[in-house]
């Protein structure tokens, strides 16, 4: 993949999801395998098999998300208790490719909680609550 040179971390990010997204591989998001036109005759590749692409992926995480947001008791993503706290949902195929590219270039994904809200604020699809 190409990337322009940014000292923006979101701006990076924003442009490696949208490259991300137009990826068409067929994969299984729950194991990682990558689709075998066997498996439809043959066991599947692992127990629950969710075969798609980057975009199918991020659309139901999308959605899932959505779905916890309208049934958080607050605002927050907190529990009647305050003992648990949603915050961020992404598709793991996503992270990871996120991690691999960012420790490509000696830098975490997230060095601060400030960077994960900007990320959040750029991103409110991958939002679990409605308020940071």
């Amino acid at each position: 993949m190409a990337f322009k040179q940014t000292n923006n971390k979101v701006t990076a990010i924003t442009h490696f999801i949208n490259l991300w997204l137009k990826d068409q591989s067929f994969y299984c998001a729950n194991c990682g395998e990558k689709w075998n036109a066997e498996y439809h005759i043959q066991e599947s590749c692992c127990e629950h098999p969710q075969f798609g692409r980057n975009a199918d992926h991020a659309m139901a995480v999308v959605k899932q998300n959505k779905d916890i947001r309208d049934t958080r008791l607050k605002e927050t993503g907190a529990n009647e208790d305050n003992t648990i706290r949603f915050g961020a949902s992404m598709p793991p195929k996503l992270v990871a490719d996120l991690e691999s590219y960012f420790k490509k270039h000696d830098e975490k994904l997230f060095n601060t909680p400030a960077e994960l809200h900007a990320f959040l604020k750029a991103f409110p699809a991958f939002k679990v609550c409605k308020k940071l």
